[in-house]
């Protein structure tokens, strides 16, 4: 009925116990907050990201001056191609022109990254 009293040997242990949790809570701490710093870091790099391309999207207009060279290139493109970028434009607040010319430049730079002749080519038409 009655408990056994507990030893100075029992708390001791009891005190272990409670010591190894609480660093086990400390490191699962400091792991979460390293992850929260990692995904605000991440976070803050994509909205900058974000930015920067919705400003270079607003640099070239039709019919205003844009800070960088353009020249107009007239495309064949398959009918449901033209709607779906109509659509994807709306959606991101662009235009089709801009969805295109990040297409492109996305394609320019995989095969500047793979193809090293193209790579100095296109470093040299960069220069200008």
């Amino acid at each position: 009925m009655f408990k056994k009293a507990k030893t100075a040997e029992d708390h001791r242990k009891d005190a272990e116990k409670a010591a190894a949790r609480a660093d086990a809570a400390k490191k699962k701490l400091a792991t979460l907050q390293a992850e929260l710093a990692s995904v605000e870091a991440q976070q803050t790099a994509l909205r900058e990201s974000i930015e920067g391309e919705k400003r270079a999207r607003a640099e070239i207009r039709q019919g205003v001056k844009a800070t960088v060279d353009t020249v107009p290139m007239p495309v064949r493109l398959e009918v449901s191609q033209v709607k779906l970028l109509k659509v994807l434009a709306a959606l991101e607040g662009t235009t089709a022109s801009a969805i295109i010319r990040d297409c492109i430049k996305e394609h320019l730079t995989m095969k500047a990254a793979t193809n090293p002749t193209f790579a100095n080519a296109a470093l040299m038409v960069q220069d200008r």
